[in-house]
């Protein structure tokens, strides 16, 4: 249903729903330019029909480089859903139809098999860089304590005793740190 002009006739014309035409301040005549392609707006329709600007399917795929190619159509049906898919495979069997509700399930992450390695393998990355900067974090302790060290040798402590201390300095820094981490 337009609600200003009519469809596109030629190449170079666009339809625009409603909302942009009216944040845009256009109206039928206008020129535009989209994907670095200058455009006449033929007509306006209302809102809520998959997009902002409509442009021949020719034109498009023009555009992209990917003559007589369609990677996907969003088909609006009022009612059932898998009749109108019925229908769409009669016309064309070889393609696949998908709801919407099955389309956006697809985009979840659970469905995208390369995502899981890659995120484990960045898990065990931070897992082994974390270590290594706790490791380096003990070592530059025990190296500028030299001479807290040495007293608590002479005070009688064991090289156990000081160890302990150390670790247990080290385990209040990390609960600490986890703390605030995770806060």
């Amino acid at each position: 249903m337009y609600r200003a002009g009519r469809a596109f006739q030629s190449p170079d014309e666009v339809i625009a729903d409603d909302i942009i035409a009216q944040s845009k301040h256009l109206k039928v005549g206008d020129h535009i330019t989209l994907l670095n392609h200058t455009f006449t707006i033929s007509g306006v329709v209302a809102h809520g029909k998959g997009a902002r600007f409509f442009i021949p399917i020719k034109t498009a795929q023009e555009i992209a480089g990917v003559e007589n190619r369609v990677s996907m159509f969003y088909v609006r049906s009022k009612g059932n859903t898998e009749a109108t898919r019925a229908e769409i495979l009669k016309l064309s069997p070889n393609n696949r139809v998908r709801s919407m509700s099955e389309y956006v399930t697809l985009m979840s992450s659970s469905n995208l098999p390369e995502l899981k390695p890659f995120v484990r393998s960045m898990v065990g990355l931070g897992i082994v860089i974390s270590f290594l900067v706790v490791l380096l974090n003990m070592h530059t302790m025990v190296m500028e304590r030299t001479r807290e060290v040495g007293i608590l040798k002479a005070l009688g402590f064991s090289r156990f005793d000081i160890v302990e201390m150390l670790l247990g300095e080290t385990l209040v820094l990390t609960v600490l740190g986890s703390g605030l981490g995770i806060w």
